[in-house]
């Protein structure tokens, strides 16, 4: 498995990390120092329903 954080108001960050096979595990909250949470997020490697290369996952 493979695991990140990523803070909780980047929606970009947690479009882009859902398209490449991540999903959401857990919060730190008030993780980073202006008060936001961090998002912890979770691949699995192993199953072939890991993480894609940002090339596969772009349309």
């Amino acid at each position: 498995a493979m695991f990140l954080e990523v803070a909780a108001n980047n929606h970009a960050a947690l479009a882009f990390y859902a398209a490449l096979g991540f999903s959401e595990v857990g919060r730190r909250r008030r993780y980073y120092a202006d008060g936001q949470d961090a998002v912890a997020m979770r691949a699995d490697l192993g199953s072939g329903k890991g993480p894609l290369r940002p090339s596969e996952a772009a349309p």
